[in-house]
């Protein structure tokens, strides 16, 4: 089979990365899209180095990324209009939705796959769907968070989630909807470089509104227990926040595997707005894959994917939280092994070679 998987990043690491490798501009299209998935941001190219390696076609295209995608434009002779020059950011950010629209078209014309698999679902919008629907290929969307009220995605003919919950809710709807957990991309990430001083407890994530029930949490702990923090968002906390008196920047992909690999223990709470009682955090699979020991709020299903306070740690309240990090800091040899054993669990069972083969098993059901 032949997959085309759309993907979209932040604006805030598309950024950084273009201000700190600006000669990428330069390059052609696939030498700048391979320096962009060399950052392993997100899922990075991980869906397609499994897919390859388990004898299918498959290739990434960031529908957000402007330059690359402008870039891809450019190389196939497809005039788009950006819209620079326009004074109305109404107009501009209309003819970009536009334009995008366009090249992902091109693109999957181009790739001609028999499966179009996109990683955001609020990506693309309903009549740019429709119209690839229309092409015969099977439209398959993965959705992990909140969705809005007034999109019906009724092009997709599958839903793909890591959420029970959100599974539940668009069969309800009436859309084919199939589970599938996240994974980590292994090869080579297990190994990353521990580079820079060992740190006790880390947290890398983000700290905006949606994350407001976290970030009680981690204040609550931060004023008891020294962590170290990186990520997002942090204008949206209070100044006197605890969170800012140990706050290092944001760390983006390969830099926040590095924090995770040096830290001793790594601490992440769920969002329950989206994740309601089920457990479903890339940092379950990126910090047990690198080989940090997890601590983790308990969810339902947690125990379907680790050994609970064997392959990672669990809490069920900010006191026990901080009851079980005090402890683990105490007990070097009794944190080793968790965090020995959750790596190897993750290298097992959680890695996106396992979870293509899943999703090929899934969609052999609903490809005509």
């Amino acid at each position: 089979m032949r997959f085309l998987i759309v993907d979209s990043y932040y604006q805030s690491f598309l950024e950084d990365f273009y201000a700190q490798h600006p000669d990428v501009l330069g390059w052609p299209y696939e030498e700048q899209r391979r320096a962009l998935m060399a950052q392993a941001f997100g899922s990075a190219d991980f869906y397609s180095r499994a897919l390859l390696a388990l004898g299918h076609e498959a290739e990434e295209v960031v529908a957000d990324d402007d330059r690359l995608q402008l870039k891809w434009a450019a190389e196939r002779g497809l005039r788009v209009r950006s819209g620079r020059d326009l004074l109305s950011r109404a107009a501009r950010r209309l003819l970009r939705q536009n334009w995008r629209c366009d090249v992902v078209r091109a693109q999957v014309q181009a790739f001609r796959p028999d499966v179009v698999y996109v990683q955001e679902m609020n990506l693309l919008p309903d009549a740019l769907l429709a119209e690839l629907k229309q092409r015969g290929r099977l439209l398959v969307a993965q959705v992990a968070t909140r969705i809005p009220a007034e999109r019906t995605f009724a092009a997709y003919d599958l839903v793909v989630s890591s959420l029970p919950n959100l599974v539940a809710s668009f069969r309800g709807r009436g859309l084919r909807a199939e589970y599938l957990p996240l994974g980590f991309g292994a090869g080579g990430l297990e190994d990353v470089a521990a580079d820079g001083e060992p740190v006790a407890v880390s947290h890398v994530g983000g700290y905006g509104p949606i994350h407001a029930e976290r970030n009680v949490l981690l204040e609550y702990v931060a004023q008891r227990i020294p962590v170290d923090f990186w990520g997002y968002g942090t204008e949206n906390l209070a100044p006197d926040s605890p969170i800012l008196g140990c706050y290092h920047g944001q760390a983006w992909g390969l830099e926040m595997y590095r924090v995770r690999r040096r830290s001793r223990l790594v601490l992440t709470r769920h969002i329950t707005s989206v994740a309601g009682p089920y457990a479903n955090n890339c940092t379950l699979f990126e910090a047990t894959g690198v080989g940090a020991c997890l601590v983790v709020d308990r969810k339902d299903n947690l125990a379907q994917l680790f050994a609970l306070d064997a392959e990672v740690v669990t809490y069920a309240s900010p006191d026990e939280c901080v009851e079980k990090l005090r402890y683990l800091l105490e007990h070097e040899a009794e944190r080793k092994a968790i965090a020995e054993a959750g790596q190897q669990r993750t290298l097992r069972c959680h890695t996106y070679r396992q979870r293509m083969q899943e999703l090929l098993d899934i969609l052999r059901r609903y490809l005509p």
